[in-house]
């Protein structure tokens, strides 16, 4: 037996429950769930997202997060990654979704809720089996199904809309980078575009690829590509395709959130110290220096803090680097005066 696989294995649990618990209570808008035909999460039950309505020419598409499943321990374990249960039970817990517009930049926007039950980070397109059971790695299709039941049922008018937001939090940060690249025929120059990512790691050793199955590599494969990175499966250090990212959105305003000590992203998904993430990305390669230039489209706040993701809940809003809070720094971003990247020291 591999025991330093199975104890990983077992931090990924233990991570995801710590990443739930911590948590915080807050006044949330009313959201509704709206079937998505056609879509199904890993454990095949029936898909939804949850739609809130506001103002319609400001839209946001809401990407949750959950870490990843690649086996029969990761995605049929105690924590349910391939069903809706987490989300209706843990996630919708304030930060961006906040109805209190001195926590969230975005209380009177629509809102699109895309919960993740596919262990994919929303970018899957196949179907696996571990141990003879049946994992449906299909968030790269439910995305498109649920953007033609919106549109269909005439609840958001992306082409019409001023102002776009697309966010994804931990996990749901690659998934909504891909699916933002997805949006392209809805758009026009007109429109404020803002892409905004929290917590998504990207500072990885060079074998974190190697635990994913082939097909589900494929699948990771393909999405990076659409917005402009080429996976490198020995290469752990995504952060520094960057520049990358913000050319194949020359007109989106793109936002990073990444705390240098993030406990999730090293210790549970990346299998490092704190420390040693710490190190990276703060280094030539890492997040912080691949986005200083005040003068393109892409900036970072990194504070020096342990925490994962910085928009899920109230408190976490107002962590601070160089000075400027998590909800400030949104903020800007929203307003068009952000550009400047943040860490603390």
């Amino acid at each position: 037996m591999n025991w330093s696989l199975t104890l990983n294995r077992r931090f990924v649990f233990l991570g995801l429950a710590f990443f739930i618990a911590s948590q915080a209570n807050a006044s949330n808008r009313a959201f509704e769930a709206i079937d998505i035909p056609g879509a199904v999460c890993g454990d095949g039950s029936p898909y939804h997202v949850l739609f809130a309505p506001g103002d319609p020419s400001k839209i946001v598409f809401n990407f949750e997060g959950g870490g990843a499943c690649w086996d029969a321990l990761t995605c049929h374990g105690p924590i349910p990654v391939t069903s809706l249960k987490i989300t209706n039970r843990f996630f919708m817990r304030g930060g961006l979704i906040s109805t209190d517009p001195a926590i969230s930049p975005v209380t009177d926007w629509t809102m699109v809720y895309l919960p993740y039950c596919t262990g994919d980070v929303h970018v899957g397109k196949h179907v696996a089996r571990y141990l003879g059971r049946k994992v449906r790695h299909v968030g790269g299709l439910n995305f498109p199904r649920a953007l033609k039941t919106l549109l269909t049922q005439k609840r958001i008018d992306v082409s019409a809309a001023r102002e776009l937001l697309v966010y994804g939090q931990s996990a749901g940060g690659i998934g909504a980078a891909y699916h933002a690249a997805q949006l392209a025929p809805y758009l026009n120059p007109s429109q404020r575009k803002t892409f905004i990512m929290d917590s998504s790691g990207m500072h990885f050793p060079n074998n974190f690829w190697h635990r994913f199955p082939k097909d589900m590599l494929k699948d990771f494969r393909e999405a990076l590509a659409d917005f402009g990175v080429t996976l490198d499966i020995n290469d752990g250090m995504l952060a520094k395709h960057a520049k990358d990212v913000c050319g194949h959105f020359p007109d989106w305003k793109i936002g990073v959130l990444q705390g240098s000590y993030d406990l999730m992203m090293s210790i549970i998904f990346g299998n490092i110290p704190p420390t040693l993430h710490d190190k990276w990305v703060y280094a030539r390669d890492g997040l912080y220096q691949q986005t200083l230039d005040p003068h393109d489209n892409c900036s970072a706040w990194v504070p020096r803090h342990y925490r994962h993701t910085y928009l899920t809940d109230d408190w976490s809003t107002k962590v601070r680097a160089g000075g400027v809070s998590a909800k400030q720094y949104i903020q800007d971003l929203l307003d068009g005066f952000g550009g400047l990247t943040y860490r603390s020291y």
